[in-house]
């Protein structure tokens, strides 16, 4: 083998120069990107350990809810007369408020893993103050009462009267 004459050997030390370099900013690149990976899963877990750390500290007040949910959620006894039971009960909170109940239509029961929902579709008319008494009353914790669907318009004809449309579902025990 030859040897290397001064130009070559000032070529072969920039070439070999320039690969050196190649591979440290390769490597310095791939450190640095996984440095940022680590960082972030480290901020993931932080915030996943602070938030696992406040619902231990707060386990007494949960632990008190699921036992008022479950001592007050409504058991499910009749599925056929659960959807008229909800709808007269929430015609006498219409009558007390002066809610006119229009179209009222009963769903069909619906099941999923902590509940059985009994459905009640049904239109509204009445002046503003009475339509939120209706609504806050319909709604309290302890009526287990959830709006699906609510749909709220002033009356074209009539601007002191709303018209509502809501589906409204009681929550049951599964």
């Amino acid at each position: 083998m030859r040897q290397l004459n001064p130009r070559e050997k000032v070529m072969a030390a920039a070439v070999g120069g320039i690969a050196f370099l190649l591979i440290n900013a390769a490597f310095l690149n791939y450190v640095l990107r996984q440095q940022a990976r680590i960082r972030a899963e480290i901020a993931t877990q932080t915030a996943e350990l602070s938030s696992i750390q406040k619902v231990a500290g707060e386990r007494d007040l949960w632990q008190q809810r699921e036992d008022w949910i479950t001592q007050t959620q409504p058991k499910l006894t009749n599925e056929g007369g659960a959807g008229v039971q909800l709808l007269d009960s929430i015609k006498e909170i219409a009558r007390n408020h002066q809610v006119t109940i229009e179209n009222p239509i009963i769903g069909v029961m619906e099941r999923d893993g902590f509940h059985r929902a009994v459905p009640v579709s049904l239109e509204t008319k009445s002046s503003w103050p009475a339509l939120v008494a209706f609504l806050a009353q319909v709604q309290r914790p302890d009526q287990f009462i959830v709006f699906d669907n609510v749909n709220i318009q002033i009356e074209a004809t009539d601007a002191t009267q709303i018209r509502g449309r809501f589906r409204m579902s009681r929550w049951y025990a599964p």
